[in-house]
């Protein structure tokens, strides 16, 4: 690692000059090392808070479950489901409305962790609540 003696205080031009006098593999892990506190500085970084809801708004139904509550909801729109198979839509269409609640519940306290009301965040996330919004 080379060691380049460096002014105080440090302006552009100092550090220009500064990194003129690398080697070049030094200067490359330099060239490395700035790009990503650059990177850093403009990535949108979540919190663990913010990390976490944002797991339980896109956590999916389980794919099974999603293909049954599909099917017998298809069975029920063409008036062909049987009394067992209509209990069980109903079974199955109260766990979607709770994972549904759920994620509800996340996006709320998510609204709330960016200090915007939960209109605002569905907006920013271009989350939809019906086809006509």
């Amino acid at each position: 690692m080379s060691i380049v003696p460096v002014d105080s205080p440090l302006s552009l031009e100092v550090l220009v000059n500064a990194a003129k006098q690398l080697s070049d593999p030094d200067l490359q892990k330099f060239s490395a090392t700035l790009h990503a506190v650059r990177s850093q500085r403009h990535a949108p970084c979540l919190s663990a808070d913010e990390s976490e809801l944002f797991q339980q708004i896109n956590e999916p139904l389980p794919t099974e479950l999603q293909r049954r509550f599909d099917e017998l909801v298809s069975k029920r729109d063409a008036c062909t489901l049987s009394v067992a198979e209509h209990d069980e839509l109903l079974q199955l269409t109260e766990r979607v409305e709770a994972a549904n609640v759920a994620r509800v519940a996340a996006l709320t306290k998510l609204a709330a962790v960016r200090n915007v009301s939960l209109r605002e965040l569905m907006k920013q996330l271009r989350i939809q609540i019906s086809p006509d919004e």
